[in-house]
């Protein structure tokens, strides 16, 4: 009986933390291709149009953060992009 109950408490921790690491896999190569198209060497987890983007982006850094330092370290990852300064001149 002990078992059955272990693996019910497992079984959904388990799921979720696939579902975490498919989520942050899948949309990290999408947030590559985006950002190649606007020359960054970082990634945005959105288009970098606006500041309300961007607190979007700094909110799925934070959530996704231990995967991307695990992937920065592995060597396929790039750390994620800060907000662009366009427009302002030097």
């Amino acid at each position: 009986m002990r078992g059955w109950r272990l693996r019910v408490a497992v079984i959904p921790v388990v799921l979720l933390l696939v579902l975490y690491v498919g989520v942050y896999v899948t949309w990290s190569r999408v947030a590559y291709r985006i950002s190649s198209s606007y020359g960054a060497s970082g990634f945005y987890f959105c288009y970098p149009r606006d500041h309300d983007a961007f607190l979007f982006h700094y909110a799925m850094v934070q959530v996704f953060y231990p995967l991307i330092k695990a992937d920065e370290l592995m060597g396929t990852g790039r750390a994620p992009a800060k907000e662009p300064f366009w427009g302002l001149s030097n």
